[in-house]
């Protein structure tokens, strides 16, 4: 928002000079000497945006050392690091801007090596803080020091390497200006001055040796401040390497760092990921923890599924997805772990000490895990020296989602690919090349019935094998089979019935109980279930159980009618006796959709469009219009909001840049939001209209946002926490989450954000029973019916390991008291960690009936609840003073591994 002020505020001048697309000068003449000043000059300049951010996060780590922050007015040094103290920063860009319009207008505007100047101002300053990144992660809450002598040991690496930053700028700088004083006329010749090793006074090659001495020289500083320091002060690509290996790894990522700043102050051109460690492997910009998204075998083989013995498949858009060996009996999980394997006493941590296994709620994917695993693994390298893992499980029916196009969009980052991908054919647009050349086809998408019945078949149980598939592969995995398995929202209601469920479904030997194979479960924003029934289960409820599983409910959402048992005759409810009595069970089984819609609302291609609106975000935050309202192929109106009926609904919202659609649908204030709580999270306000555009005010721009109390106010206040029920929700609204981080969530890697076919029709096969005790149907005569193959969760009394609950203020579970009919379901915790005598729930009415007193660390069943947090912020939430997950989560997982 503020570099769009300064470029209205310049006028006329930087359009004249800036507005172009910044071009290779192949065949051009050399630069003459005005041109060259002006490339020298917008060099420097833009060098020292970088070496002014700089000094602000080192001057962040130095308050924060000295216990300054409240005294600057920051509450967290996150804030700190996100804030332009006393407007420092945006004074440098302004002399960028004032350099470009006086040292580059007219005949002084180079050809090629000037960039726009406000990418170039953004390149310079993540230049700098994306080294701090590199050094402490992108959780600085947790990873930033925490007393003197720490800080010193931080601040002084950090100097040391901003320091090195600055020379490898100024070195080519340098390089540059000689190559264009000889006579230099192409980008080509000038980006050697970066990468060509042979090439005297380039980057690569170092002369004069200024960088070694450099590199040398954060080594010293690291050995002299950093030498009772713990592995964890450095937990970001580094993580525990410390002397000579610390310095090295640094000086890989400072050339990642620099060779992005000059390609965004120059239009370099270069290639960054290449030249940060010679191997094209994703390292630059990259990221602090790997992701990588991995299917294995399930034992599950449900009825009428791709991949169960028998069948075959025919349904054409399969066949175009997945082919006819199409194989669904399969479990996804995406790993993130650490970029590079943390060095802990000396040694590489191998295999990690624990693994959280996560399952989304509803309508989510594993992508919405991405932010929580970013913020807690470095916290507890940092905190606990602990190395974790933390595993996402989607649901089978993520298979189902076409992501071929929505791959090749992400690598070139391009929305308009995703675009035509998912919605060329509505938008009548021609077929993308790259599109052609991996079978010339865009995006598949399934009706809620004929196409995927199968659906049907998906029940808890299969989805309990699923989790186990992972569970187990994750316990070959950790050290000494330390995995802890935890949901959100609905994916509470997985974990817990994994956790209960016995798997030994012949019967005949001991139990083979999920909770067994688990060191803890954690429950965020869900109440995980009950194994007291609502109402009295009748023998006609269990008919209907099994007329559901046996056939009848996939030949009714295949047909969208009623059937029996067998799925294929006709019935009506009233007349089921008569229309099915051929059959021992008599139940009519009533029609559903495969997997979950909310009409005008949710559906598979409302939620796929959440991943071009992702990638536009990148790069194209808050300036261009979202690309759904975008017109394609040069036809008027012809928009993917307009020509998908889908997306129709969106059209109630006003036009708007990226950021601004994202958070108009996602946030709690929203319009979707407001209806579908649980999709509901804090991410900023609405901003100023700015060219017909709405746009948005992020966490980093909380300065700008209405003050409160007043109209408009962003984090209202609702009050106390109550103390009877029902509870609604209290306390004052936070917005915890940073738009910016969040949008890759939505689309990276091999999984994303969403859960476009929630298989909801399986899973209500079950309905009518206690979500945690299917003994009635599933324990043998006399007790039960004896149909372990439909589902046996019949363990919830004997879980003994420990729970730990979150809850947000404003979401879905505000009061510990949600956490009640869980609590009072489960075992005595007989864990280590709990003292074998303290019950789950000491006692439900103290303090009060909203928030009972549980058992705590000693039995096993903590309760922790943010103010102010909608239902999917303890996800994405920034760590920070009132996010009470990840330092609880962190400490419960350190003190229940082996």
């Amino acid at each position: 928002m503020r570099l769009r002020a300064r470029w209205l505020a310049c006028g006329a001048v930087c359009a004249a000079v800036l507005a172009r697309p910044a071009a290779s000068a192949a065949g051009t003449p050399p630069l003459t000497k005005p041109q060259q000043r002006c490339v020298a000059a917008f060099g420097k300049t833009a060098a020292k945006v970088a070496s002014t951010r700089a000094a602000q996060d080192l001057a962040c780590l130095d308050a924060t050392g000295r216990g300054r922050l409240p005294r600057l007015g920051f509450e967290d040094v996150g804030a700190c690091l996100r804030a332009d103290a006393k407007g420092k920063l945006e004074a440098r860009e302004a002399k960028l801007f004032d350099t470009a319009a006086r040292r580059c207008a007219g005949d002084a505007e180079p050809p090629f090596l000037l960039a726009e100047v406000d990418s170039a101002a953004a390149a310079a300053a993540a230049a700098a803080s994306g080294l701090l990144q590199d050094l402490l992660s992108a959780n600085p809450y947790a990873t930033a020091c925490t007393d003197a002598s720490r800080c010193r040991c931080q601040q002084a690496v950090a100097d040391a390497a901003h320091d090195l930053l600055s020379a490898k700028l100024s070195v080519f700088e340098r390089c540059a200006a000689e190559m264009l004083r000889i006579g230099t006329a192409t980008l080509e010749e000038v980006r050697q001055c970066l990468t060509n090793e042979a090439l005297p006074g380039s980057v690569a090659a170092d002369s004069k040796g200024k960088l070694a001495r450099r590199v040398a020289r954060l080594a010293a500083a690291e050995a002299r401040r950093c030498a009772a320091q713990p592995a964890g002060v450095f937990p970001g690509r580094c993580p525990g390497l410390t002397g000579d290996a610390l310095a090295a790894c640094m000086d890989a990522r400072v050339e990642c760092r620099a060779c992005l700043a000059l390609n965004g102050i120059h239009a370099l051109g270069a290639d960054c990921d290449l030249f940060d460690d010679d191997a094209a492997n994703g390292s630059c910009p990259g990221s602090v923890l790997a992701q990588e998204t991995l299917s294995i075998p399930s034992q599950a083989q449900p009825a009428h599924t791709p991949g169960t013995p028998g069948v075959t498949v025919t349904n054409p858009k399969l066949l175009a997805q997945l082919g006819p060996e199409a194989d669904l009996n399969r479990a996804t999980y995406t790993r993130y772990r650490f970029a590079a394997t943390p060095v802990v006493d000396g040694a590489p941590v191998e295999p990690p000490d624990a693994i959280l296994v996560l399952v989304p709620g509803f309508e989510g994917g594993a992508g919405g895990f991405q932010i929580l695993a970013e913020n807690l693994l470095p916290r507890a390298l940092a905190t606990t020296g602990q190395v974790l893992e933390v595993w996402g499980f989607d649901r089978r029916s993520h298979q189902l989602e076409d992501l071929l196009g929505l791959e090749l969009a992400e690598a070139q980052r391009s929305p308009q690919l995703a675009i035509d991908w998912l919605f060329g054919e509505e938008l009548g647009i021609p077929l993308a090349p790259e599109l052609q050349a991996v079978g010339g086809r865009r995006a598949v998408f399934y009706d809620a019935h004929a196409d995927v019945p199968f659906f049907a078949s998906w029940t808890g149980l299969v989805h309990s094998l699923d989790v186990d598939a992972v569970v187990e592969t994750a316990q070959a995995a950790a050290r000494s089979g330390n995995v802890f398995l935890g949901g959100h929202s609905a994916g509470t209601g997985f974990t817990a019935r994994y956790a209960a469920t016995d798997f030994d479904l012949g019967g005949g030997g001991p139990p083979e109980p999920g909770y067994a194979k688990l060191r803890g479960l954690v429950l965020l924003e869900g109440g995980g279930g009950s194994s007291t029934p609502q109402s009295p289960v009748t023998e006609e409820a269990l008919d209907l159980v099994e007329a559901r599983f046996d056939g009848g409910l996939f030949g009714a959402v295949r047909d969208d009618a009623p059937r029996c048992v067998d799925g294929a005759t006709a019935c009506t409810p009233g007349t089921e006796d008569a229309d099915c009595a051929a059959f021992a069970n008599t139940e009519c089984v009533e029609p559903t959709s495969a997997y979950a819609v909310i009409p005008g609302l949710l559906s598979p291609r409302l939620l796929a469009a959440a991943e071009p609106i992702a990638i536009q975000a990148e790069s194209d935050p808050d300036e261009g219009q979202a690309i759904l309202g975008v017109e394609q192929g040069g036809v008027p109106g012809n928009t993917p909001i307009a020509a998908v009926p889908d997306l129709n609904i969106l059209g109630v919202l006003p036009p708007a840049t990226a950021q601004a659609a994202i958070g108009l649908f996602v946030d709690d204030e929203g319009v979707a939001a407001s209806q579908a709580a649980f999709i509901a999270m804090s991410v900023g306000a609405l901003g100023p209209e700015v060219n017909g555009l709405r746009t948005w005010l992020d966490i980093r721009e909380a300065d700008q946002w209405p003050p409160c109390p007043g109209p408009g106010c962003v984090t209202p206040d609702h009050g106390p926490p109550p103390s009877a029920l029902p509870a609604e929700i209290w306390g004052v609204e936070r917005e915890p989450i940073d738009l910016a981080r969040l949008a890759s969530a939505f689309y990276r890697g091999g999984t994303n954000f969403t859960d476009w076919y929630y298989p909801s029709s399986g899973l209500s096969v079950t309905q009518g029973l206690p979500s945690l005790d299917t003994s009635l149907l599933s324990a043998d005569p006399p007790v039960g019916r004896g149909r372990r193959d439909v589902d046996n969760v019949v363990l919830a009394a004997e879980v003994d390991v420990p729970v730990i609950a979150f809850g947000g203020s404003n979401g879905l579970v505000p009061v510990g008291a949600d956490l009640l009919p869980f609590a009072q379901s489960i075992g005595l915790c007989t864990a280590p960690s709990c003292d074998g005598a303290t019950p789950r729930l000491v006692d439900p009415a103290v303090p009060s009936e909203a928030f009972p007193t549980f058992g705590g660390v000693a039995g096993g069943f903590e309760v922790h609840v943010s103010e102010g947090y909608a239902h999917v912020d303890p996800l994405p939430a920034e760590d920070g003073p009132h996010n009470r997950v990840l330092e609880p989560l962190a400490a419960f997982l350190e003190r229940n591994s082996e």
